[in-house]
C-alpha cells in the first residue's frame, strides 16, 4: 500500500465504447429547442457588434483647465446632449458661425 492509501496495482478502467453518440440527433435538438421557446428561453448566441461608421479623421488632444462652474456646464450640456465633447465643442461652433 502506498502513502495515500491507495493499492500499489493500477487501477484499470473500462473501455469506451465509440457506439455511444455524445451529440443527440438533430431532430432531438430542434424538439428541445422548440421546448425552450415554449418555457421562455430565448438564444443565448452572440449577435454581431453595431459599428458606427465615422469618417477618418486626424485626431488630437487638448487640455482645459478653466472654472469649475463653466467645466461643469459644459459637461452639462453634454450629458443632456447624449454626445461626446468633441461633439458638444462641434455643435456650440456650429451654432456660433449659423449665427
Amino acid at each position: 500500500m502506498s502513502r495515500f492509501g491507495f493499492a500499489d496495482k493500477p487501477v484499470v478502467l473500462p473501455e469506451l465504447t465509440s457506439s455511444v453518440s455524445r451529440t443527440p440527433a438533430i431532430e432531438t435538438m430542434a424538439e428541445v429547442a422548440e421546448a425552450g421557446r415554449e418555457l421562455g428561453f430565448v438564444p443565448r448566441e452572440v449577435k454581431a457588434p453595431r459599428t458606427r461608421r465615422r469618417k477618418r479623421e486626424k485626431r488630437s488632444n487638448m487640455l482645459i483647465h478653466g472654472p469649475e462652474r463653466v467645466l461643469v456646464r459644459f459637461r452639462d450640456y453634454a450629458d443632456k446632449a447624449d454626445v461626446s465633447y468633441w461633439e458638444a465643442i462641434e455643435r456650440l461652433l456650429d451654432e456660433c458661425e449659423a449665427r
